[in-house]
């Protein structure tokens, strides 16, 4: 199946023009695809940050192309590499055309994702605070199926 829709941040900053491009690069390509603009401050060169803000947002997306632009190895000659989740969303690192995709490589040569840290004991839990937003409400590295109990 042909994805339409492109999730897509950055740590471009609203104030630039990068955005815009990325935009209209897509526009030009694939006038048909509807872009999603999830957040364009996220903390520069970031990645683990940038995999939170993905892993909160999928599940409220339709079946989606990611882009996430926070790398500092974004245009550097490094490999890049693309993703397909169960539900057959596509996670792409940035730079990477879908004509050099290339072989498939077998997951657990990855380096894993940071995952927050975690701790459940009888009636308590201890987990990390992500970040804070604007308006004061704390991110948490709990969620529900991180810190359900057997």
């Amino acid at each position: 199946m042909q994805a339409h829709t492109i999730l897509f941040a950055s740590d471009f900053g609203a104030a630039t023009e990068c955005v815009g491009i990325c935009h209209a690069v897509i526009a030009s390509i694939a006038p048909q695809t509807r872009v999603i603009d999830l957040a364009h401050d996220l903390v520069p060169f970031d990645v683990d940050g940038a995999g939170i803000v993905l892993q909160a947002s999928l599940s409220y997306a339709p079946e989606s192309i990611a882009v996430f632009v926070v790398d500092p190895g974004v245009s550097t000659t490094r490999r890049g590499i693309a993703a397909l989740t169960g539900r057959g969303d596509t996670l792409l690192s940035a730079g990477v055309p879908f004509d050099d995709i290339g072989e498939a490589v077998h997951p657990e040569s990855l380096m894993p994702a940071w995952q927050p840290d975690v701790h459940v004991e009888r009636e308590r839990l201890r987990c990390e605070a992500i970040d804070v937003n604007r308006f004061g409400n704390v991110r948490l590295g709990a969620t529900p199926p991180r810190f359900s109990t057997p």
